[in-house]
């Protein structure tokens, strides 16, 4: 199949997604249109529940697991040429932590991420 001059993406499924706010979606077919549009720091092994770096090369913690390190993968392009650095995965977490009040009521589960050192990004969990 050759998309061509076309700039419309055709999607098919069981039901529509609900939202394309997918940080906090949970049912199947609003995640799937997710996955065709973002990628994670993991991902699962195609058929199982294991979990494979995706963006990240590897995540590391502290001694007590309060703070994780992830090294992302060098090269990452987006769709306009942009290249994948510490800042972005750090925007998408504080972002996500701002708007968990608005879906659980609390800010009590926050996240405070930084860019670390070259291409890799720490984040600290702030609550429960």
């Amino acid at each position: 199949m050759k998309a061509g001059d076309r700039d419309t993406l055709v999607w098919m499924q069981n039901a529509e997604p609900l939202s394309l706010f997918c940080p906090d979606e949970t049912d199947g077919e609003t995640l799937r249109a997710c996955e065709q549009v973002f990628e994670s720091l993991y991902s699962y092994k195609l058929g199982g529940t294991e979990a494979v770096p995706a963006l990240a090369e590897s995540c590391t913690p502290n001694n007590d697991a309060s703070v994780w390190t992830c090294k992302l993968r060098d090269n990452v392009k987006f769709h306009d040429g942009a290249s994948l650095d510490g800042m972005l995965p750090v925007a998408v977490t504080e972002f996500r932590c701002r708007t968990a009040h608005l879906r659980k009521g609390s800010e009590t589960d926050a996240t405070r991420a930084q860019a670390a050192e070259g291409s890799a990004i720490s984040a600290r969990s702030m609550g429960s």
